[in-house]
């Protein structure tokens, strides 16, 4: 009452006192660069191809073991146990003589039938120099890393189908996460991972999209996606929860307000633009990505 109308019926005017008795708050619209990114959370698991499993070719006891525990580090090439084999020992035997009586075509077989049960190369050259043979297989470590099962003990019968040792390489981890079914279509393979765990101090760790799943889970209605983390500094470790930002390398610029800027009623979405000193109008508006 007593103030000049505006002209427009769309147009609020509020005193000075009015404003502040309701609060009234307001942001400036800018341009700001977005990306279609992925919030989501999951798990650190070993990463399965850099992951080795030890099996035996032959029967036999194990006299030593040189690996003791899960954790245990070891290098590629390193005993992990040695075996007695009467199959090893015939075998052994058959090249000492073979080489003893000068049968080049004998020794050919024999050196691959040593081979095939799985003994080193050093072992068989060990063999051939000394020209004595060796009950004991030596059992090599195929890689680098830490055991992360043992299924092995000194002294007992071993068949190769007990799997005696399992080992990884943690210099690099898997990080499995859930990307919910109506986040699928703004997946992209070339999209950065990046990783933040709670307990390393807001630190952040960069990756990338290993493989995408191909069967989405009937409960959870979310598609797994395997991510590959660099972990030279072994700060990951499996089971570690974390939450996970896929971020695709192009952006855009767009328009911006603040979200409880927005007013939302079913029907339309709309803002209100401080159009002067006092005054206020609504305007409707389309949303797009959210933060």
């Amino acid at each position: 009452a007593g103030q000049e109308p505006t002209g427009d019926p769309a147009e609020v005017a509020l005193s000075a006192t009015e404003i502040n008795a309701i609060g009234v708050r307001t942001a400036i619209a800018q341009t700001t660069e977005i990306s279609h990114r992925i919030e989501t959370v999951g798990f650190v698991g070993y990463d399965e191809h850099l992951t080795s499993h030890v099996h035996t070719r032959v029967d036999g006891w194990i006299e030593t073991l040189n690996v003791r525990a899960v954790g245990d580090p070891v290098r590629k090439g390193d005993i992990l146990f040695e075996m007695f084999s009467p199959l090893i020992g015939s075998s052994s035997a058959e090249l000492v003589r073979a080489i003893q009586a000068n049968e080049p075509r004998i020794i050919v077989g024999a050196r691959g039938k040593l081979h095939s049960h799985g003994m080193s190369d050093a072992q068989i050259a060990r063999i051939e120099a000394n020209r004595e043979p060796e009950r004991n297989l030596e059992v090599l470590a195929p890689q680098d890393g830490v055991v992360i099962s043992l299924g092995a003990a000194e002294g007992m019968f071993l068949q190769p189908g007990v799997r005696a040792v399992s080992m990884t390489d943690l210099s690099a981890v898997w990080l499995i996460v859930d990307v919910f079914e109506r986040d699928i279509a703004r997946m992209s393979d070339d999209m950065r991972a990046v990783a933040r765990f709670e307990h390393l101090n807001g630190r952040t760790f960069e990756g990338v999209i290993d493989y995408v799943y191909p069967e989405l889970d009937a409960e959870t209605r979310t598609l797994p996606v395997r991510l590959r983390f660099d972990n030279s500094e072994g700060l990951l470790r499996p089971n570690m929860f974390g939450t996970v930002s896929l971020i695709p390398n192009q952006t855009r610029m767009a328009l911006t307000v603040p979200t409880e800027a927005i007013i939302r009623t079913g029907a339309a979405e709309r803002v209100i633009l401080k159009t002067g000193e006092g005054t206020f109008k609504p305007r409707l508006i389309t949303t797009g990505l959210r933060d």
